[in-house]
């Protein structure tokens, strides 16, 4: 009886490995941590059901000062890839060497490569995701580590890809047709992130912050004189900024504050709600 009992537990045990594991686990995922948020959709969009992602700015956070949580340093250490930007972001300036020692098996990839980088105050702008046609080439670069990570599933995440670097096609053609031919080119930010997105349309972006700092008095009051001269309506601000500066400029124009949000995950959507509303600005 009990070598009968033995036999059923060995066949049970046997059945249980080879025909009632799930088909679709967590672990058949590639696990991806991104930096911000933006790279999260770049990233959903070319990998699909083949991998899970983690951001590690979350939304409305400062990503010049964000601290990750506890949490999150224990979920990178089950991540295969890490995205990071590869612009002087002082978040990855910060925190990848330490992130690279918490997880050394993790394989980090640049999104950065072949970007005409845009020297900003004597510094390289870092916000190279504003640009549809930068993003692009971010793209293509997660998808290069998608494959290098998960080269059986390289044919899926190169149509995901092409799939994506169309919609990218289509968001620059509208965001074109929104911007051309504007008589008025400037408009004003508090945090000047923009500057991609401004060289792509022609615009001219304003910054009210100076060299990554809050506006002297005499800096304020040149903008606000700028401004008055070039009668601009609106001042942007971003869901993570201390809009003190920008209702003072705003005050003294008698102009309107809207917030334009650098770092929403919705990419597409949100780039294309940002132009609609520089474009009421800049008409």
């Amino acid at each position: 009886m009990k070598r009968f009992i033995r036999t059923i537990i060995v066949i049970c045990l046997f059945t249980s490995l080879f025909s009632c594991q799930p088909i679709n686990t967590n672990s058949d995922r590639l696990a991806v941590t991104v930096s911000i948020a933006p790279l999260k959709e770049f990233v959903r969009e070319i990998g699909g059901d083949k991998v899970t992602v983690d951001v590690m700015i979350p939304p409305g956070a400062f990503p010049h000062s964000y601290e990750p949580r506890p949490a999150q340093l224990r979920r990178l250490k089950e991540s295969d890839l890490y995205i990071k930007i590869g612009t002087p972001v002082e978040f990855e300036i910060n925190w990848m060497n330490k992130l690279v020692q918490i997880n050394p098996q993790m394989r980090v990839i640049d999104t950065s490569p072949g970007i005409d980088l845009i020297r900003s105050e004597n510094n390289i702008d870092p916000h190279i995701w504003l640009s549809p046609k930068n993003a692009k080439m971010m793209v293509q670069s997660i998808t290069s580590g998608l494959i290098i990570a998960d080269s059986v599933n390289g044919q899926y995440y190169r149509k995901n890809q092409d799939i994506y670097l169309r919609k990218l096609d289509q968001l620059d053609q509208q965001i074109s047709a929104l911007l051309i031919n504007k008589v008025r080119p400037e408009f004003i930010v508090l945090h000047p992130s923009w500057i991609y997105f401004a060289r792509d349309y022609g615009l001219i972006q304003i910054g009210i912050e100076h060299e990554g700092k809050e506006p002297s008095a005499r800096h304020l009051q040149s903008l606000i004189d700028e401004a008055r001269l070039k009668n601009i309506p609106t001042v942007f601000i971003a869901p993570q900024d201390n809009p003190k500066n920008a209702y003072t400029i705003a005050n003294e124009l008698s102009a309107s504050v809207q917030t334009i949000d650098p770092l929403n995950e919705h990419y597409l959507k949100n780039l294309l709600h940002v132009a609609q509303l520089i474009a009421e600005v800049v008409h």
